[in-house]
């Protein structure tokens, strides 16, 4: 009776690849595609029907979503690997560190793009003032010499007259 058994379930788990050994019915080996496909079949994400088909065209449901993802969970689960609590008491002393070198620095940066912007605002408000200057300095040149002209006609005029 063990042996009986024992010869059924070495069936039941060789059955998936001879399943998938076999030729798929409507994908043909020179389908791009077909790696992946057999890929899937032999991973157990996907399955052929009765008929041997794997008719790619039909919708995908959401039991089989269910069941891949599953497959899929499990996989990666069974590749993690789990931290030591060592491991993960550094990581988290590391983290610490991090957040306060990470906010002085971020704090800095935000400091120095407010001195930026106060020294482009002074800047421009130092270029306004300067052009004013000049502008008045113009004005003043301009009356020095008009000044000029007048002290020298009034001193033409008193030597003439």
């Amino acid at each position: 009776m063990r042996l009986h058994i024992i010869l059924c379930f070495i069936v039941f788990l060789i059955s998936p690849t001879l399943l998938s050994a076999k030729s798929i019915k409507d994908i043909t080996t020179n389908d791009a595609n077909y790696k992946s496909i057999n890929q899937a079949i032999s991973k157990g994400y996907l399955s052929l029907y009765n008929d041997k088909s794997f008719k790619p065209n039909t919708a995908l449901s959401r039991r089989d979503a269910v069941i891949i993802i599953d497959k899929f969970e499990k996989k990666f689960k069974a590749i993690s690997m789990p931290i030591s609590n060592s491991d993960l008491q550094e990581l988290i002393a590391l983290s610490k560190t991090y957040k306060k070198t990470y906010t002085l620095t971020n704090n800095s940066l935000f400091s120095i793009a407010n001195d930026n912007k106060m020294l482009r605002h002074e800047q421009k408000l130092l270029l306004h003032e300067i052009t004013a200057l000049q502008a008045a300095n113009n004005r003043y040149q301009k009356e020095r010499k008009l000044l000029f002209g007048f002290i020298t006609f009034s001193i033409l005029l008193s030597l003439f007259s």
